[in-house]
């Protein structure tokens, strides 16, 4: 809608009435807000919930004057986030029907020396806890990833990690380059768009780095040995930078450059999910394979065991009397 010229009040609006619900009505109440004056960078995180890389890219909007372009970088975002969430769901079925499998067999021996009753009460145990598991990481990591310490601790650690530097240096310049571009396609000075860009990434530590850059031009820095510092920052992109600065294009340099990385954080999403996939169904293998073995070890050391009533020092007297060979 904005690119196609709708004003903005009237394209919430719009997409109000569309989805209805709850979201509907923030919407309806955005673009009240708008129309009565305030910024959309102002409104839409107080209505929506955005979190700050979502605020960070709607100030950029709002400096730049490149609304069409920004609201597209933060749909792409928005598909990124959901298919990133759904092969994480994909990858963690497996493992989870494992250990479901796992929860009705391992108490099996609990069948047979004490009934129904204790069987149930041992997968119901085992359900609980694989369901509080899952509960505490679908809760707990959105919330944690929203805290901005956090996320940028965790895209830090995620960055010296063969498997998922890839994704995590995707995502960053996807987003630093989605923000730059626009804020000097707008006119913005250099120093105040790198800043704006380095919020939009969500990572404190790169967001300093980004913000120093404004005043090392100033002193006559060269804009592609100090991008050469950010995380993550190959040489095509840099090379793909110092062409932009050249032909006076770095715009448009930077818009491709985040389409580009775009879709490398969508290939890399699809390897991580395999790896996550195969990953937690081994751990799981093993876990549940360890315990089957500690059973047997069990069973082979005191064949009685598994026997009702074959706990008691008294039988197991007796039985030692008549069949010596058991090793009791």
């Amino acid at each position: 809608m904005a690119s196609a010229g709708t004003p903005l009040d009237e394209g919430l609006d719009a997409l109000g009435q569309a989805l209805g619900g709850g979201d509907g009505r923030a919407l309806a109440a955005a673009a009240l807000a708008v129309r009565g004056g305030a910024s959309m960078s102002e409104t839409l995180p107080r209505c929506l919930g955005l979190d700050d890389v979502e605020r960070a890219l709607l100030v950029t909007a709002d400096r730049a004057g490149r609304w069409p372009t920004l609201l597209e970088r933060l749909a792409e975002r928005s598909e990124t986030l959901v298919d990133v969430r759904g092969k994480l769901l994909s990858a963690l079925a497996w493992p989870a029907l494992t250990l479901l499998m796992a929860a009705a067999m391992i108490p099996f021996p609990e069948l047979i020396k004490h009934g129904v009753g204790a069987y149930i009460a041992g997968v119901t145990a085992w359900v609980g806890g694989i369901g509080a598991a899952g509960v505490a990481l679908f809760v707990g990591a959105p919330a944690l990833w929203r805290v901005p310490a956090f996320r940028g601790g965790a895209l830090a650690v995620a960055g010296l990690v063969p498997g998922l530097s890839r994704l995590a240096n995707a995502r960053r310049l996807s987003l630093l380059f989605g923000a730059l571009g626009p804020a000097l396609d707008a006119g913005l000075p250099i120093g105040e768009a790198l800043a704006l860009s380095g919020k939009a990434t969500g990572e404190p530590r790169v967001g300093a780095r980004l913000s120093a850059m404004g005043p090392a031009l100033q002193d006559g820095g060269d804009l592609v040995q100090l991008l050469a510092g950010v995380p993550g920052m190959d040489p095509g992109s840099r090379a793909r930078v110092a062409s932009g600065v050249r032909t006076g294009r770095l715009a448009d340099a930077c818009l491709r450059l985040a389409r580009d990385h775009a879709e490398a954080s969508r290939r890399a999403t699809e390897v991580f999910g395999a790896f996550v996939r195969f990953g937690l169904t081994l751990l799981v293998s093993m876990a549940v394979a360890g315990a089957l073995m500690e059973q047997m070890q069990q069973l082979l050391t005191n064949p009685l065991s598994m026997v009702p009533g074959a706990e008691g020092d008294e039988l197991q007297r007796e039985l030692r009397k008549v069949l010596p060979s058991l090793g009791m």
